[in-house]
């Protein structure tokens, strides 16, 4: 880990297979927070507390969305917008890059849960490096990805990223840290970023996509003119 280096959050949202039945889209959003987020983490910690004492449904329920993690898809309602209207008091520090996939668009010859990753972790980076203006004078970066649990894909993600690397050239020192979303709140954050794009061109339903808008950077969608 380097010094006064940069920490960049990934998840991506939709399936990321080609099957009949799976998502239309995939996304992989980059989340940059900066180091003094003090105030973030704070609030996140005491959203989980409030949580804690006052659960929407109790049971079950309580254990899934504060003893493990907020995940966009599977919370309440009521949890999803406490999550959003935490992520808008914060807006002003927080940017967004999103790679956006439409699966039908892509050859059928490469149709592959591994292209899928490769490609969009490789234009998120990209797009960092290209559309962002608080790269400047960066020792290095830390990547913080949410795990996909397969060593196959792990190597997809990181083979994209380091490829990117070499094509823009602006950052020359990273690490790549494959973490559960368990393992950091800033994941978490990251995982509902993700939903509010994936839901825009999967549903088009762009209500919390208008929470969270300010914070996008750069939104590509691949292979789109």
């Amino acid at each position: 880990m380097f010094p006064d280096s940069k920490f960049i959050f990934f998840d991506e949202s939709g399936h990321m297979d080609f099957s009949m039945k799976s998502s239309r889209f995939a996304v992989v959003v980059a989340l940059y927070i900066p180091q003094a987020a003090d105030s973030l983490m704070q609030d996140y910690w005491k959203l989980r507390h409030e949580l804690y004492i006052t659960p929407p449904s109790g049971g079950k329920q309580q254990d899934r969305y504060t003893n493990y993690r907020f995940h966009a898809a599977n919370d309440p309602q009521i949890v999803r917008d406490a999550v959003f209207s935490l992520l808008e008091n914060h807006l002003v520090s927080l940017k967004v890059h999103a790679v956006v996939l439409e699966k039908r668009d892509v050859f059928p010859e490469l149709q592959s849960v591994e292209w899928s990753f490769e490609k969009l972790y490789h234009f998120a980076f990209r797009s960092i490096c290209s559309y962002s203006d608080w790269l400047v004078d960066v020792q290095g970066v830390n990547l913080i990805i949410d795990d996909n649990g397969t060593t196959r894909l792990r190597q997809a993600t990181i083979g994209g990223i380091r490829r990117a690397e070499k094509i823009c050239g602006r950052i020359t020192r990273s690490t790549i840290h494959h973490v559960s979303s368990t393992g950091h709140p800033f994941l978490q954050l990251a995982d509902y970023f993700g939903w509010a794009m994936f839901r825009k061109y999967e549903s088009e339903d762009e209500r919390s996509y208008e929470i969270i808008k300010e914070a996008v950077e750069n939104e590509w969608v691949l292979f789109k003119k």
